[in-house]
């Protein structure tokens, strides 16, 4: 597991990871060196190309300003709505 608290995963979207490392060659060396353990983890591990682009995309909204007496599904499914589709409410949100 040598190598592990030099690399940095980054979410991309979609099913899509970066492995990044400050160190020339830190990520290709630990992929080797732990080949086995990231065949578990990944269903694939490529080199990045410049041209790449996912399709989707999971972000958090925060939305201030909203009156609790509006805070329901519907409402919630009309803001996001402006910038994508609504995943889900946590359950602390819609307790209201």
């Amino acid at each position: 597991m040598e190598g592990f608290h030099f690399i940095r995963v980054r979410y991309l979207g979609d099913l899509y990871v970066l492995l990044s490392g400050d160190l020339e060659g830190i990520v290709q060396k630990t992929l080797e060196d732990n080949k086995e353990m990231f065949a578990t983890v990944f269903e694939s591990v490529v080199p990045w190309e410049d041209n790449f682009a996912v399709d989707e995309k999971l972000v958090w909204v925060r939305c201030r300003g909203i009156p609790l007496s509006f805070w329901n599904n519907t409402c919630f499914e009309q803001v996001a709505a402006q910038v994508g589709s609504l995943v889900e409410v946590d359950a602390s949100t819609s307790g209201f």
